[in-house]
């Protein structure tokens, strides 16, 4: 019969590398209490990385840096996430910056998430989590969360002009554009209003 660490490590191996997670990942597998110590005994070894609250990895070694790589630390903020079964999106401004309307790059990290507010350091890095109404956030499309939460940056006063219509409109498939206009029919109206202008721009 397979240990149920090796189940654990299987089970990592099929999500790709550098992948975080918790025991809640595992579930499927064991016990509560046999994949916390199973875990334990992975980390013991060195098979495993202990980030903090509960957060693992599998950590990868740079041949060419000649050291053990830092975590992904984008992992950590969806297992994070998922541990504690918070809806997250990211904030307005590293929308903003990802979709091209801002240069601006955020010093940390910070996502709203459906959670209590609270953050998490590692080393030199902050990850912020700030509580958000889930009107803002709850979308199924990572696509929809980056559109919603530029718009709603940029602020209801201050619309969005044609160039930045167009700009937005660029960045997404035709398919994409029919996903989120139905992604985001309950979000604040004056923002699907303008969801509605990007996503049938011409």
């Amino acid at each position: 019969m397979q240990s149920i660490e090796n189940k654990i490590i299987l089970s990592i191996n099929n999500q790709g590398e550098r992948w975080a997670f918790s025991k809640d990942d595992f579930f499927d597998l064991g016990t509560d209490e046999s994949i916390i110590k199973a875990l334990y005994r992975l980390n013991k070894a060195g098979t495993l990385r202990y980030i903090f609250d509960g957060i693992y990895d599998m950590p990868k070694f740079s041949k060419l840096l000649n050291q053990q790589l830092s975590p992904d630390m984008e992992e950590v903020v969806l297992a994070i996430a998922r541990k504690n079964k918070w809806v997250i999106s990211p904030t307005g401004n590293f929308a903003l910056n990802i979709l091209g309307l801002s240069t601006q790059v955020p010093g940390r990290m910070i996502y709203l998430s459906s959670g209590s507010s609270c953050s998490y350091e590692y080393k030199n890095q902050t990850i912020q989590f700030i509580q958000a109404p889930l009107i803002e956030i709850d979308f199924k499309l990572y696509e929809s969360k980056l559109l919603v939460q530029a718009i709603n940056a940029l602020g209801k006063e201050h619309r969005i002009d044609n160039d930045q219509i167009k700009l937005l409109s660029q960045k997404f498939s035709s398919a994409q554009k029919k996903q989120i206009l139905e992604d985001t029919e309950r979000t604040y109206k004056w923002i699907h209003e303008i969801i509605v202008e990007v996503c049938s721009y011409k």
